[in-house]
């Protein structure tokens, strides 16, 4: 049942709350609960239930929260109903005036909508939904589209993150894999296995860089950040993207190819150096490694991949920095002798590609008069002629 007034937000990213270090909604203020009981609920509008508030897509942040309860083998899959059930919880507790909020606001009438998005596929499991109405009240829930309508058609609504390579699934329309003798699990986009992989690892040391966007445009700005320390980071970036490739969100830079050679080639001939990565080697593997181990480590581009994982999951990036085999040198975003360079050509613009969507579509859909999307964290308002497309920006705290 479609109302009066719809009223459209997105991309707040709900974590575990307060005591989250993880959790990048702004809850500071309780800026929804405020929106639901003073701005809309007391409104006239409002108190005559003649309001819908459609949450389009990314409430929750269901691929950063409790990380450790993802079971899947080969990151080709995502969560199964129980382990979403289990992270939905963390959320509903941490956040739990908003959701009473909710039911308060829906008690006159009014509707509370929400859509899916790439953080929060779950939304599709049927106990995930069961859950969320026993804490919420009768929320509605808008998944199997890409695209969905209000009056009769006239406003246009999407996340966004199916135009996107890197987060855009295969099945949008019913995302439930079910292969035969294994438990029904959710696709897996690239850029949650980049999420998984990488940033929920970085994110101790950079708590911003899930919202970075392209978030693989986290290795620019670690490379700005610090003269020396972060070629190892880089090198383990480019080769992930390079594994990868629909997580890098059109970014290109230039493989520091050299990183492994040098590295093993130095391991080999510098004392010092052969000291400073077994010492990291036998922190993050709990027992001594001899020179046959070290030589494993470092045998090939492969298993220093491996090895640079698990010191980044271990021991985070103070150790990462240990492997830098050109500590001391210059590192830059520019280039230039002796330098790692980086070219980012040709990196996807999000904020303006999808305007261009919007474009396309008021072409091709005759009645539409207003587009929201969301997904870039990017508030945008841009006319087209009469028609208008918005995108209300992101809810998180950077």
């Amino acid at each position: 049942m479609s109302k009066p007034v719809t009223v459209i937000i997105s991309d707040l990213h709900l974590g575990g709350g307060p005591t989250d270090p993880g959790d990048d909604h702004v809850y500071q203020g309780d800026p929804l609960v405020r929106l639901l009981r003073n701005e809309l609920g007391k409104s006239d509008r409002g108190k005559r239930g003649e309001i819908e508030i459609l949450i389009n897509g990314d409430l929750f942040e269901l691929a950063q929260v409790r990380p450790d309860l993802y079971t899947g083998r080969d990151y080709v899959t995502w969560s199964s109903e129980a382990e979403s059930v289990q992270r939905l919880n963390v959320i509903l507790e941490g956040h739990a005036g908003i959701f009473a909020a909710m039911k308060e606001f829906q008690g006159t009438g009014n509707i509370v909508t929400m859509a899916a998005g790439n953080h929060d596929v779950d939304l599709y499991w049927p106990k995930v939904q069961k859950r969320i109405l026993e804490v919420a009240g009768p929320v509605q829930f808008e998944i199997g589209n890409t695209w969905y309508s209000r009056h009769d058609g006239r406003l246009q609504i999407s996340h966004g993150h199916m135009e996107d390579p890197a987060n855009k699934f295969e099945n949008w329309t019913d995302p439930i894999l079910r292969p035969e003798g294994e438990a029904a699990r959710l696709e897996m986009c690239p850029g949650t296995v980049f999420m998984l992989k990488l940033v929920n690892v970085l994110e101790k040391d950079y708590p911003f860089v899930d919202n970075i966007k392209p978030v693989t445009a986290l290795a620019c700005l670690l490379w700005r950040e610090s003269k020396t320390g972060f070629l190892g980071v880089a090198w383990l970036l480019t080769k992930f993207m390079a594994k990868h490739p629909g997580a890098a969100l059109g970014v290109h830079i230039a493989d520091p190819g050299e990183f492994h050679k040098n590295l093993k080639r130095l391991v080999k001939i510098d004392l010092d150096m052969r000291q400073r990565v077994r010492e990291v080697a036998d922190a993050v593997y709990g027992k001594p490694q001899s020179d046959a181990d070290l030589a494993r480590l470092l045998d090939s581009e492969q298993t220093l991949l491996n090895f640079m994982m698990d010191v980044l999951r271990a021991r985070g990036l103070v150790a990462l920095e240990k492997l830098d085999p050109g500590a001391g040198g210059t590192l830059s975003a520019s280039g230039g002798s002796g330098t790692l360079a980086i070219q980012q050509a040709g990196r996807m613009d999000e904020k303006e590609h999808l305007r261009i969507v919007a474009e396309d579509r008021f072409r091709t859909e005759g009645k539409c008069e207003v587009i929201v999307m969301g997904h870039t964290h990017q508030p945008h308002d841009w006319e087209f002629g009469k028609r208008r497309y918005y995108n209300p920006g992101s809810w998180t705290r950077y």
